[in-house]
C-alpha cells in the first residue's frame, strides 16, 4: 500500500492537469493485488479477488464504491492498523481479502476500538461469559 502512495505522488507530480483518481483507490488496488499474490489464499478467495481485479479496468470504477482503503502504523510495534470501507457490492471481495489478511498473521478487529485498558478487559470477560457478541470470525 506504501508503493501505491508513492506511486500516486508520482502520477500527481507528472500529470498536474489531469485528474486522478483519490490515493486510497489506489491503495484498495495495491490491497486486492498483493492479495491476489499471497500463495496461502484459498482457491474460491483467489477466484473472487482475480475476478473482481479483472473487471476494473480503471481506477476511476471503483469511486462509488471504495469508501476507505488506509493503512497506518499502529501503536504496537511492527503492526499496522489497515482499515477499509465498501460498498454491499464489494462487500464479498473485501471478505476474501480480510481472510486473506487474517491467513498470513492479521488480526481482524472490526468497529471502533476500546478506550481504555479497562474497557477491554470488560470486553474480554462479558464476551468469555457469552453475554456479548463479538463480530463474526472471518
Amino acid at each position: 500500500m506504501a508503493t501505491a502512495g508513492k506511486e500516486f505522488n508520482t502520477k500527481k507530480q507528472q500529470d498536474k492537469s489531469g485528474v486522478l483518481a483519490p490515493p486510497y483507490i489506489y491503495a484498495w488496488s495495491a490491497a486486492v493485488l498483493a492479495a491476489i499474490e499471497v500463495p496461502e489464499v484459498s482457491e474460491k478467495d483467489k477466484a473472487v479477488l482475480l475476478q473482481h481485479a479483472s473487471t476494473v479496468s480503471r481506477p476511476e470504477q471503483l469511486l462509488e464504491h471504495v469508501y476507505i482503503s488506509r493503512a497506518a502504523v499502529a501503536f504496537a510495534p511492527g503492526t499496522h492498523k489497515i482499515n477499509f470501507s465498501v460498498s454491499a457490492e464489494l462487500q464479498p471481495v473485501l471478505d476474501a481479502l480480510l481472510r486473506t489478511l487474517v491467513l498470513t498473521g492479521g488480526c481482524a478487529k472490526f468497529g471502533t476500538p476500546p478506550r481504555s485498558s479497562g474497557e477491554r478487559k470488560v470486553a474480554k470477560l462479558l464476551a468469555d461469559l457469552g453475554e456479548w457478541n463479538l463480530p463474526p470470525a472471518l
